[in-house]
């Protein structure tokens, strides 16, 4: 059967009102009234009707095989056919038809198999091959197409690839500090800072490194947003002093009294009362979750509760408490009625319940105990991972000199680990390093191992043992 001979059985065309230009495109003169009958009401896409009849060809073609005249009420209709691959092709139900399928929504999984299996993966394969050639990009404007043009450089908008290029791209800015400045990089945010008691010094060798920070970037196409950049200048002093100025590219950059750094505040006295005073305001709102979740009538258990309680608010406070736990405890305890008032929402217990019986009945520590222990786990992972930034860090003495001397002095990490330690009796413990297997999942390394069930058949072998 050919092309003009399906056009006629399945959309009732006759085959004088048919022009074939190849075996999978042909011209059709159509009236406007069966093409409104046989689409039943749906929009031709305009790319597949023709403008006008002014083509004489076309004229001639159509006049002579048929004895009508050629006006308005006339169309000229363009008909593609892709030829079906494999499956079945599967009919939707309408809603207003009785089945009872017509209540029952699809599914992703079922939509996808749907369009996989049927001759709807060929009109996708045209359609991709339409809009998304290799040789460039087409863009959708004012429901107009553009010229193609080739992407250069880049990857598209999204990409997963983007995010890992672009870090391999900008570990390289770490290498152009100078010695005496040191620097992290985490993803997009970069920190840097150097140490001293001279201000002179400090800002010489920071504005040393912002030049080459920034020459390095515009030689890469990278840019620093001046206004989100801010300096803060930790100090104790009480008396007056210089406060660095540093510029990036021509403006002076803004010294700020507190910043916040991979979702820490750090003030600049370092005693983090704003970042303890905004996370109290933050979990204060989540507190309500569980308000609403512990009603008597129609509320959640016991274990529901406390495992909201650790997902939603234990976790905030876990976060940056090796950092902010050096602060005072006068600042820490404000954290304490959060914890408190979460374990008497979950257990159920009254306002004048002790605190020690609410962490015995939900069997959670104090703030102060969840500290101490986080921080000695973080500790013991320092010490356990070689390539560790502080894994051979070492205590300067005349800090330990200082802190001995004035016991007002806000103590370091280390300072507040090794009394930790000494009081769990655990200052002579050795930490294994933690061995690295540079095993690529892709390959086959020859791994031997002991298989005691090889020579068991399945099968045959009694459900005891195998």
């Amino acid at each position: 059967m050919n092309f003009g001979s399906v056009i006629q059985d399945y959309l009732g065309i006759p085959l004088n009102y048919i022009k074939i230009y190849s075996e999978d495109k042909a011209l059709c003169l159509i009236h406007v009234s069966w093409l409104k009958f046989i689409t039943n009401g749906l929009k031709i896409p305009p790319e597949l009707l023709e403008e006008d009849l002014a083509d004489e060809n076309l004229v001639n073609f159509f006049s002579s095989s048929n004895d009508i005249q050629l006006n308005s009420e006339w169309q000229l209709l363009s008909i593609f056919l892709w030829k079906k691959r494999d499956g079945k092709v599967f009919r939707f139900l309408k809603p207003h038809e009785k089945s009872p399928l017509s209540a029952i929504s699809l599914t992703y999984a079922q939509l996808i198999h749907y369009v996989t299996k049927t001759n709807y993966k060929n009109l996708w394969e045209q359609a991709w091959k339409k809009y998304h050639v290799s040789e460039g990009i087409k863009r959708n404007k004012n429901k107009q197409l553009s010229d193609y043009f080739v992407q250069e450089e880049g990857v598209p908008q999204g990409s997963v690839l983007s995010v890992t290029l672009f870090t391999l791209k900008l570990n390289g800015i770490l290498k152009q500090l100078p010695p005496s400045v040191k620097g992290f990089l985490y993803v997009d945010d970069l920190y840097i800072s150097c140490t001293g008691d001279n201000m002179a010094f400090i800002e010489r060798q920071l504005q040393l490194a912002v030049n080459k920070i920034h020459q390095w970037s515009a030689f890469n196409g990278f840019t620093f947003s001046t206004a989100k950049t801010s300096c803060v200048h930790f100090c104790r002093k009480r008396s007056l002093h210089p406060e660095p100025e540093i510029k990036l590219e021509g403006q002076l950059i803004n010294v700020v009294s507190e910043v916040k750094f991979l979702g820490v505040i750090f003030d600049k006295k370092l005693t983090f009362h704003p970042h303890v005073m905004r996370l109290r305001k933050k979990l204060d709102k989540a507190l309500n979750i569980l308000k609403v979740l512990s009603n008597t009538s129609w509320g959640a258990s016991r274990t529901s509760l406390l495992r909201v309680y650790r997902a939603s608010i234990l976790t905030k406070m876990d976060y940056g408490c090796v950092i902010y736990g050096s602060a005072r405890q006068s600042v820490l305890k404000k954290l304490d009625p959060i914890h408190h008032s979460a374990l008497r929402l979950c257990s159920g217990a009254f306002r004048t319940s002790p605190v020690e019986s609410l962490y015995v009945e939900c069997c959670e520590p104090s703030l102060d105990y969840r500290r101490t222990m986080l921080a000695i786990h973080f500790y013991f992972k320092i010490l356990s991972h070689p390539g560790h930034p502080f894994h051979t860090h070492k205590q300067s003495q005349l800090i330990l000199r200082l802190q001995r001397a004035r016991p007002s002095v806000i103590p370091s990490f280390f300072t507040r680990v090794s009394k930790f330690l000494n009081s769990f009796n655990l200052d002579s413990v050795q930490v294994v390093p933690t061995i690295k297997y540079h095993l690529t999942p892709w390959n086959s390394h020859g791994l031997n191992f002991l298989n005691p069930f090889k020579t068991f058949d399945k099968a045959n072998t009694a459900p005891e043992i195998y």
